[in-house]
């Protein structure tokens, strides 16, 4: 797990402190979304949102511009291992539950 080292960048030249936070949900469409929230001392928080889709269309027409093939070759691989990662850990979690159900439920029948 990543260790809070404090502030993520400073704005400014005097530094200005920002903290950004980023998520990856689904919406109520079933779309996933990277959402980004910036937190700056003493003002609103901004947050922004956008499309997976069009993060990955973004990255498509700038190396396929440059006919960069090996890079989008590389960015897929990265993609499916953290998304094996993501299914190990449902998988995880998904074994747990039903191991915690199976002890509370071992004269019923099981599915």
């Amino acid at each position: 797990m990543a260790e809070d080292i404090g502030q993520d960048a400073n704005i400014f030249p005097d530094g200005l402190p920002v903290f950004i936070y980023t998520f990856l949900e689904h919406d109520d469409d079933g779309v996933l979304q990277h959402e980004t929230t910036l937190c700056i001392e003493g003002e609103e928080d901004v947050i922004v949102t956008k499309g997976f889709y069009e993060i990955i269309d973004d990255i498509k027409e700038e190396h396929a511009d440059n006919n960069d093939y090996n890079a989008l070759f590389e960015m897929a691989a990265e993609l499916n291992k953290e998304a094996e990662r993501l299914r190990e850990e449902a998988e995880r979690i998904e074994n747990s539950t039903r191991s915690v159900a199976d002890l509370f439920n071992a004269n019923a029948p099981t599915a």
